[in-house]
């Protein structure tokens, strides 16, 4: 017999709250009311409280570790992050994590493509995913790029490019 069972999205959602940050708890309630909204289930949610992001990988390095561990003891199969992240940290996350990993944005631009009803309002939302892999695409070839030439990306050019 042919199983025709979807298997649920066990999520796992990060934030980082900064010094003087306004309604972070009330964020992150919204953030899993999000993915609930997204038909995912959420397991659990991690906090770090940092002065500034990571700009490698969102949170600092001892916390990726605990995310690591959690997404392969719970199963995990989405990491969402309550925050913009820029292309390189999105790859870097997805490469520690094995999982995909979206940011906020993401998360409310699936929620619109799963509502949208009129063609083009399907065709806006697709549009703006578009958006977000062009610039992953972006970051990917220049990173290749780089490596073959044996040269850095300079931030400021990869910074100029997601605005």
């Amino acid at each position: 017999m042919i199983e025709t069972e979807k298997k649920e999205e066990r999520v796992l959602l990060i934030g980082v709250e900064l010094q003087g940050m306004d309604n972070f708890d009330l964020s992150m309630e919204e953030l899993a009311s999000l993915a609930k909204t997204a038909g995912a289930v959420v397991v659990d949610s991690y906090r770090q409280k940092r002065e500034k992001y990571d700009s490698k990988t969102f949170v600092g390095s001892g916390k990726l570790e605990e995310i690591a561990l959690m997404v392969d003891a719970e199963e995990i199969t989405t990491v969402i992050v309550n925050n913009r992240l820029t292309p390189r940290q999105n790859v870097n996350l997805e490469e520690v994590l094995g999982v995909k990993v979206i940011d906020r944005m993401q998360l409310i631009l699936d929620i619109f493509a799963m509502r949208a009803r009129s063609h083009e309002g399907k065709l806006q939302v697709h549009l703006a995913q578009l958006k977000i892999s062009l610039a992953l695409a972006w970051l990917v070839r220049e990173l290749c790029s780089a490596v073959r030439q044996g040269e850095l990306v300079p931030v400021d050019q990869v910074k100029a490019s997601w605005s």
